[in-house]
């Protein structure tokens, strides 16, 4: 990322913003092919038509022009994130002289350290948002997108419903045998090990499922529960533009400007999520 003279407690605030993003929780858990140094846009190369892998696997060289390659192009935008948080907001955490300020007025210590993370929470939380309010709106467009109705989900009916979608993926994929994720709140799995326990598949007392039939978990608060998607990882994108001078994460300490008890949080970052084919995912919306 670009680097920039803030004043966050006299530190350089480069690669804040890099981490901030890479923290964020359906990145984190592998959830995206990254395409990264983008500018602008992005184009997602996929092989057009029906096939049954993206790509060959066999070991056997095989010419690009025996493949009908399209592209789908995604426009990159600027996120723009600007929050304040009172000083006084971290007094339960951390003793009073933590909070004290030193001779040139800024953050000392402890605190400083504890801003800074916090503020790393509030931007990867925020991109985590983007990127599945972004996601959602488009798989509600797109007609391609293979929609899989549900019930709503409870500990009861968990495993029928998921069953639903992995019924219809291994029906309908043409990429069987892929990297393939749920995508889904957290809610829906802890229901799942709700199920587990109450069928007698639980021992472990704390176990937690990592996947249903084969097929992984990315869980993220920022999925509506409502909301449960099932498709290859390399069907999902995520784009940035590490790059850009227009990228930014500053810390202001207010009480060095304008005097404030708070400091101001700001980031801007150029990304977009998107997935490559709707024909390869599957959308269960609950009823």
């Amino acid at each position: 990322m670009a680097t920039f003279n803030e004043n966050y407690v006299g530190k350089d605030a480069t690669g804040l913003l890099n981490k901030a993003i890479a923290n964020t929780s359906s990145i984190e858990q592998g959830g995206f092919t990254m395409k990264e140094n983008q500018k602008g846009f992005a184009n997602i190369r996929i092989i057009d038509g029906n096939q049954n892998l993206w790509h060959n696997d066999d070991g056997n060289y095989t010419s690009t022009g025996d493949l009908d390659f399209a592209s789908k192009q995604v426009t990159l935008g600027f996120k723009k994130l600007n929050h304040t948080i009172a000083k006084k907001d971290f007094a339960v955490n951390w003793e009073s002289q933590d909070l004290a300020v030193g001779a040139t007025g800024t953050i000392q210590g402890q605190s400083a350290d504890a801003i800074r993370e916090e503020c790393l929470r509030i931007v990867s939380r925020a991109t985590d948002a983007e990127i599945w309010t972004s996601l959602i709106a488009e798989a509600a467009a797109d007609a391609d997108v293979i929609d899989v109705p549900l019930n709503v989900i409870t500990s009861a009916n968990v495993v029928a419903e998921l069953a639903k979608m992995t019924q219809a993926y291994s029906e309908k994929s043409n990429m069987l045998g892929q990297d393939v994720i749920f995508y889904c709140n957290p809610k829906v799995v802890s229901m799942y090990n709700t199920a587990l326990g109450t069928q007698g598949d639980n021992s472990s007392v704390g176990f937690k499922a990592s996947d249903f039939e084969g097929y992984r978990f990315v869980t993220s608060v920022e999925i509506p529960f409502a909301s449960i998607f099932l498709t290859p990882k390399e069907n999902m994108f995520f784009m940035v533009d590490s790059t850009s001078d227009m990228n930014r994460f500053a810390i202001l300490d207010q009480s060095l400007t304008t005097g404030a008890n708070s400091v101001h949080l700001v980031a801007n970052a150029s990304y977009a999520a998107s997935y490559a084919r709707g024909s390869e995912l599957f959308y269960g919306l609950q009823a």
